[in-house]
């Protein structure tokens, strides 16, 4: 009787003890697991911000995703460098109704979202279990995201110099007041985020330029700022049609001559992007009609040559390190123009870009806003994590 005593009790320790063995197992697997999660998380963070802050140098996707996937294989999981592919960093934003959508149309903030992956799909495979394939399970899959912006900030960066070259001739009449609004905006969150160093300047153009400010500081100074955008205004003093050369030569002096050392240069060129010029005449006197006025160059010869400028004065503003984002406002309907859609000329406004600057185009004003906060944001942010 004792015999089968010991026998059962045996019997039963031995259960005990393997169930014991079992759960320490599968809490040994476990833990790796949290492990892993915990360090795929972070890979994901980390190159989530990296690619982030490559936004304030432009939209270059293959340098966005080549920073992810550098940075991601420098954070491992169990041991092993991360893979990212380039399906796995994703340049979105949120809509009004906080909907991912991916894509950017250049209004709002850019955000970057990062996929990272351990799973059969992967080129890294999933976590391998070590104890819990007695249990039927060899195998687990993870994946875990993470999003990233850049928004206001302090925290790394030289000052910034910019100069806002605003369109006012007379094709821009109807959107001027609402580009003014956008313009203060862009200078309200400098000023939110403001380091010393950081100053604006302001010119219009039409025909020709007019600087309405040099470059002042937005910690001393920023109602002046404020009041430069304020009075800019449309009218004929100036001569007619756009020259949008002019704007940017301006801006380009003032930032060459006026800028410091170890700042950022910026120019930010607001316009319905359409460099135009009227026929150019002369008076010549005809012995049998008289005096008479004779065309020296057409319409599109003028508008080919203010054209041809433009791209002229962007490239030596990049020459001299000057970032140029451009803005392209227009609310008119279609006209009868011989380039351009809609009244505009969107294309060869973004054709202005240079230095990993953003080309933005919208019709709406409060897009027009929103757009030129996203420039502020840019330029004086830092990369961070949205979720």
């Amino acid at each position: 009787m004792v015999s089968r005593r010991k026998g059962f009790a045996y019997a039963m320790v031995m259960v005990a003890l393997t169930a014991l063995l079992g759960m320490l197992a599968l809490s040994a697997d476990l833990g790796a697991l949290c492990i892993a999660k915990q360090q795929l998380q972070n890979a994901a963070d980390a190159a989530a911000l990296a690619a982030a802050a490559q936004l304030r140098h432009g939209q270059d996707d293959g340098a966005i995703v080549s920073e992810a996937v550098a940075v991601a294989r420098s954070n491992p999981v169990l041991g092993q460098p991360l893979t990212l592919n380039s399906a796995d960093v994703v340049i979105g934003y949120y809509d009004d109704q906080g909907t991912w959508i991916e894509g950017w149309p250049h209004t709002g903030l850019p955000l970057v979202r990062v996929t990272a992956c351990r799973t059969s799909e992967s080129a890294d495979g999933p976590i391998e279990m070590s104890f819990a394939r007695m249990f039927g399970v060899e195998t687990v899959d993870l994946e875990l995201s993470a999003t990233a912006g850049v928004t206001g900030g302090l925290i790394g960066r030289d000052p910034v110099e910019i100069v806002i070259a605003q369109d006012s001739s007379g094709s821009f009449t109807d959107e001027l007041e609402q580009a003014k609004a956008a313009d203060n905006d862009l200078v309200g969150i400098v000023e939110d985020a403001s380091i010393t160093g950081d100053t604006f300047g302001v010119n219009c153009f039409r025909g020709d330029v007019d600087r309405r400010l040099n470059l002042t500081s937005v910690e001393d100074d920023v109602e002046t700022v404020h009041s430069a955008i304020d009075g800019i205004y449309w009218g004929f003093d100036l001569p007619t049609g756009t020259h949008t050369a002019r704007g940017i030569e301006d801006a380009t002096g003032m930032l060459v001559n006026q800028g410091a050392e170890g700042t950022e240069h910026v120019i930010v060129l607001v316009s319905d992007g359409m460099p135009f010029g009227y026929a150019e005449y002369k008076w010549q006197y005809d012995p049998e009609l008289g005096w008479r006025r004779v065309i020296i160059r057409t319409e599109d010869e003028v508008t080919a040559d203010r054209r041809q400028a433009a791209i002229d004065a962007a490239d030596a503003a990049a020459a001299h390190g000057i970032v140029i984002h451009t803005v392209t406002f227009v609310q008119e309907p279609p006209a009868n123009y011989n380039y351009g859609v809609a009244g505009a000329d969107a294309d060869f406004n973004a054709s202005l870009v240079r230095n990993g600057g953003f080309a933005f185009h919208t019709p709406d004003t409060e897009d027009l806003r929103t757009i030129l906060q996203t420039v502020g944001y840019i330029e004086v942010g830092h990369a961070m994590l949205v979720e």
